[in-house]
């Protein structure tokens, strides 16, 4: 498998009502160093403003639906027109830094996929990066992994073959964590080259689901899914689920919600392998912080302190 260029890429950018947000994602497109994307095909998801038009204005196609389907539905829609060989998806709430796409063309040589790390941002600051540990590239091959805490794959921080995504696509039954069953699925056909580089600026902003009763149940339900599968089981379903719980019972504790984070911490000692996943994640939160700790602060560091593409 040879080496894609920029012009064999699509990144597909599902969006509804954000029009400011989508434009800086697409000028993070356009501002690629080494050569912007082949195409930039924004899905607005039946807007109600002017989130098209302004996508239209900034440089991107924009394939306009007339029903909401959602992020899972609207990418699958913007799948289904890409020509390119390669496909990426940027959710429009993130944005590349400038080196991205060079960055995880050069890991894909040889790979149907590649993903990097992501710096989470709210305004001019950086407050946190999710990505693989240990800090090393590697290749993830195993499914069970994105539910062990062993493997963190972001999908708006990857490039991957066309073929490869559509034998996929994502599921539009899930209303939550719609990524993490991609990945588990993707996984089951496909390896996945993963490197450390910060590739992905990800916005904190209202309107977040993550830590919401709803969306750790669709974790929840995510996780027991895969439990019959061959590498599967109720053990690795209920580590995932206590890993999930743990970050819920951090998340309630930070906001002084005590009822919330004392009813996480009773459902995790339900169960040892819920204890097992807790202890589990715990340990990758603090390798997070550890193995991203000397990288910047602050947007404009790490913008100017791009780091290299591995092979």
């Amino acid at each position: 498998m040879s080496r894609p260029s920029p012009a064999d890429v699509t990144v597909v950018i599902p969006a509804h009502n954000r029009p400011a947000l989508v434009e800086d994602c697409i000028a993070s497109l356009l501002a690629q160093e080494g050569g912007a994307p082949g195409r930039i095909l924004v899905v607005d998801d039946a807007s109600t403003d002017d989130t098209a038009d302004r996508a239209e204005a900034a440089g991107a196609d924009v394939l306009r639906l007339t029903t909401n389907v959602r992020a899972a539905g609207a990418r699958n829609r913007g799948l289904a027109e890409v020509t390119t060989s390669w496909v990426a998806f940027l959710d429009s709430d993130d944005l590349w830094l400038p080196t991205a796409l060079s960055t995880l063309l050069a890991a894909a040589d040889g790979h149907a996929c590649a993903s990097g790390a992501a710096a989470v941002f709210d305004g001019p600051a950086i407050t946190g990066y999710r990505g693989p540990v240990p800090a090393e590239p590697t290749t993830v091959r195993d499914p069970a992994a994105m539910l062990d805490f062993e493997a963190e794959l972001l999908v708006s921080g990857a490039v991957m073959t066309t073929e490869s995504a559509r034998a996929i696509e994502f599921d539009q039954s899930l209303r939550y964590s719609e990524d993490l069953d991609f990945w588990v699925r993707y996984l089951e056909r496909n390896a996945v080259r993963s490197i450390p580089e910060p590739v992905l600026l990800y916005r904190a902003h209202e309107g977040g689901k993550s830590g919401d009763h709803a969306a750790i149940e669709g974790r929840r339900r995510i996780g027991a899914s895969f439990a019959g599968r061959p590498w599967g089981g109720r053990a690795l379903s209920d580590r995932y689920y206590g890993g999930v719980l743990w970050n819920a019972a951090g998340r309630a504790a930070r906001a002084r919600d005590v009822r919330r984070a004392a009813r996480a911490a009773l459902t995790i000692a339900a169960r040892p392998a819920r204890i097992e996943g807790a202890r589990k994640r715990r340990e990758r939160n603090a390798s997070f912080r550890e193995a991203y700790a000397g990288l910047p602060s602050t947007v404009a560091e790490l913008t100017a302190s791009r780091a290299p593409a591995h092979r």
